[in-house]
């Protein structure tokens, strides 16, 4: 989430702000869509504005990728068991093995922070560019 403070400043200075704002906002949830891993499309397209707040003293908006599996990717993975759900046994659809009912998943850390490491960076980026 980021928000500017308005404190006391004139109306033309503050709408001149909020574009600002709402420019850098745009561009930093369109490059997070951009960098976010990329697999079946799932987690780009759950990229959204999820809150706007505006008041006399302040205005903002959150960013929120909302797919089941945005948290696993952007925290990482300890060591876990994986099993079947609604299939007979576990696959890879690409190279045709099978696992499985069960299969211990090493845990993952290879995209760790693609969201919470770089939003901050690229808003600050994108606030510039704006400017």
């Amino acid at each position: 989430m980021a928000s500017f403070p308005l404190g006391k400043i004139t109306a033309q200075t503050r709408t001149k702000q909020r574009r600002r704002f709402e420019c850098a906002m745009n561009r930093t949830l369109q490059e997070l869509r951009d960098i976010a891993p990329f697999d079946t499309g799932e987690l780009e397209q759950s990229g959204a504005f999820t809150r706007r707040f505006n008041t006399p003293s302040k205005f903002g908006r959150e960013i929120t990728f909302s797919a089941e599996h945005a948290v696993y990717l952007d925290e990482g993975t300890k060591p876990h068991k994986i099993s079947v759900r609604t299939a007979r046994v576990l696959a890879n659809a690409l190279t045709g093995q099978f696992f499985g009912t069960e299969v211990d998943h090493p845990g993952s850390v290879i995209h760790q922070g693609w969201f919470t490491d770089n939003v901050g960076p690229i808003f600050l980026k994108h606030l510039d560019a704006c400017g």
